[in-house]
Order: structure tokens, then C-alpha cells, then sequence
């Protein structure tokens, strides 16, 4: 189930009602703690065979997505036991996989920062070996590339998009910083 319709919805409610905003928010917890985004069977065809994922699914003409993007808007934990080449595809916005994984973990849809997934992210192996050829030599350059630091057609990376929510800059300016995400990324950036 594609949840992010009735996060969107609880959203507009909180802010039509902020005096009942806890009572919304016991919903919208309850609704994420029951309400799986993804069946069994689409897991374990996920896990097995990502690419089939890829396929574009039509939105409002001309625009489009893939399921890859719908499960990342829903924070689905088994894309980041794929390939992470496959979290790069892009949408007709130009929005990668991961950049959609990082802003629904950020609260995009459902206003909660989800630290405990931002962690699981930031821990998991997000690089893939790229080949090229170099052009004087005709040798192949094998490039290991992270998708965590590939700017995407914004020209801002999954860890820029981390950075400027944490610190409250950039299109986040005005916006209160996140002191846990700025500790998850000092640590992150130490390696730890």
C-alpha cells in the first residue's frame, strides 16, 4: 500500500488543526506501525531481481515514476539490501531513488524525522564499480562510485540534502537544525 496519500492528508489535518496535532500523530504513528507498503512477495522479488522495478509506472501526463521510487517514499527497508546502482535511476522529476529515500526518512511525507532508518542508510554499503575507459591508454579505470555523494539533477548529493536539513541551510533555511542528524553525520564523516 502507498501510504504517502494519507501521511500527506494527516499533514494538511495538523496544520488545519494544530490543537489536535498528538491525536493525529497517535493515528499516523498507529497507521505506520500496521500498514505495510510492500507484500511479501514483492520483497522477495525486490531482493532477487531489482531491475524488474525500473519499469515506469505513469503519474499525470507526462510524468512518471517507478515502483523503486513509490517503495523509497515509503521508507521500504529491503531497497538498501539491493545493488545500489539500481537506488540511482531517476524519475521524470529527476529524483534518484535514494535522494527519495533520504527525503521521506527526513519526514517529507509523514513530518517525523525517521533517525533510526537514516542510520540504517548512512551504515549500509551504498558504492558500485563503475568501468571506463581512459582515452590515451584504452585500458579500462574501474571507478567505485557512492551514490550517497552523486548529486543528482539538482546538482545536491543524498549526504548534501542530510547536511542542509541538519543545519537548517540551503532550502532549509528558517527551519529549526536537527542536533541528532548532526551528530549521525560528524559520526558518519569519522567513520564511526
Amino acid at each position: 500500500m502507498d501510504k504517502r496519500k494519507f501521511h500527506l492528508f494527516l499533514k494538511g489535518m495538523k496544520d488545519m488543526m494544530p490543537q489536535s496535532a498528538s491525536f493525529l500523530e497517535s493515528i499516523q504513528d498507529e497507521f505506520e506501525n500496521r500498514i505495510e507498503p510492500i507484500s511479501n512477495s514483492e520483497r522477495i522479488a525486490l531482493i532477487s531481481l531489482p531491475e524488474q522495478f525500473i519499469e515506469r509506472v505513469p503519474l499525470e501526463y507526462p510524468e512518471w515514476t517507478t515502483k523503486l521510487h513509490v517503495w523509497a517514499e515509503n521508507c521500504v527497508p529491503e531497497l538498501l539490501r539491493i545493488n545500489p546502482i539500481y537506488l540511482t535511476h531517476e524519475n521524470s522529476f529527476g529524483d534518484s531513488v535514494i535522494m527519495c529515500l533520504i527525503k521521506s526518512a527526513c519526514g517529507a511525507y509523514t513530518d517525523n524525522v525517521n533517525y533510526p532508518f537514516i542510520r540504517q542508510i548512512l551504515n549500509t554499503n551504498m558504492s558500485y564499480e563503475d568501468t571506463t575507459v581512459d582515452q590515451n591508454t584504452g585500458m579500462d579505470i574501474i571507478n567505485n562510485i557512492n551514490i550517497l555523494n552523486t548529486p543528482d539533477i539538482s546538482g545536491k548529493s543524498a549526504i548534501d540534502y542530510l547536511i542542509d536539513f541538519a543545519y537548517g541551510i540551503d532550502t532549509f533555511e528558517g527551519t529549526e537544525p536537527d542536533d541528532v542528524l548532526k551528530e549521525m553525520l560528524i559520526r558518519f564523516s569519522e567513520g564511526q
